[in-house]
């Protein structure tokens, strides 16, 4: 963590690229640290938010960034097991609906308002602003839907689809709330297959993890060997490297050894972390690491 702090004041001072400087600290962290031999050069690919689906109407707009029908590219249709990245704006009692089958997990976070949630099963609960839902298995071909549960209020939700598992998932939901405060300035796991640190277990390799960022506050994710993230903007400007990213973007990053946020307003960033699809054996998850670099 010295070193990281260091590297960044460096980079601050003499206007350089942070992003490089930590490729490079991270390559020579020690022996522990595992090297990079997934095949390919590293990349770093944005999605601007206007890439994304758009449906709008009186009572709901919505954007999703993966489509089933499109062809691999932008706005394709999956980042690994990555199938539903949605953000939907609801107006007072307005609904949505998703498809779901047995192999399927999904991670439902509220950022505005509350909604209420339903599956087909007749599972349902309210979830508010600040709270994550997780319904796994929820039935083949079943209906979940979340609804504004508030008749004069509107509400803002994002719903995260993974899928295959690669086997049936037996039927289960959990809730929790995640503070604010818990998720300033650092990456917390919100949803995990070990429920590390107190999140949602998912039964699928992959962690999500959600950050509120203070103006000119950084944060570091370490990814390990066969790992790759997808970083999707709630809200708020952050660079990531050389790209800015603001409301509404997202970025796959594939083949390196971190991600490097620095937000330039106050913001808040969602991060899969998730395997390459190529592994055929579990590999360590990776750890996010706060810093308080200010620029």
């Amino acid at each position: 963590m010295q070193k990281l702090r260091i590297a960044h004041d460096f980079a601050n001072s003499m206007r350089v690229d942070f992003g490089v400087l930590l490729a490079d600290l991270l390559a020579t962290a020690g022996p522990s640290r595992p090297r990079l031999q997934t095949e390919g050069p590293p990349m770093i690919t944005k999605h601007a938010a206007d890439e994304r689906a758009h449906v709008r109407d009186l009572r709901r707009e919505g954007w999703h960034t993966f489509n089933e029908a499109a062809e691999p590219g932008v706005a394709g249709a999956r980042f690994g097991i990555l199938r539903i990245f949605n953000e939907d704006l609801l107006g007072p009692d307005e609904a949505v609906p998703l498809l779901l089958n047995h192999e399927c997990e999904l991670v439902t976070y509220v950022s505005e308002g509350s909604v209420m949630s339903r599956n087909s099963a007749d599972g349902s609960g309210v979830v508010r602003a600040g709270e994550v839902r997780l319904v796994s298995g929820a039935g083949d071909g079943d209906r979940v839907s979340v609804t504004n549960a508030s008749h004069t209020e509107w509400a803002r939700v994002f719903q995260i689809g993974l899928c295959p598992s690669g086997g049936e998932l037996a039927e289960s939901e959990e809730q929790k709330r995640f503070y604010s405060a818990d998720r300033r300035g650092v990456f917390r796991p919100v949803a995990s297959r070990d429920g590390r640190g107190g999140s949602l277990r998912v039964r699928q390799d992959v962690v999500v993890y959600a950050a509120r960022l203070d103006y000119g506050q950084h944060v570091i994710h370490e990814m390990a060997e066969g790992r790759r993230a997808w970083v999707h903007v709630v809200h708020g400007d952050v660079t990531l490297r050389e790209l800015q990213l603001t409301t509404g973007d997202s970025v796959e990053v594939e083949r390196e050894p971190g991600v490097s946020l620095t937000a330039q307003s106050d913001s808040e960033v969602i991060l899969v972390d998730l395997c390459e699809p190529s592994s055929s054996t579990p590999v360590p998850y990776p750890v996010a690491k706060p810093t308080n670099g200010v620029h």
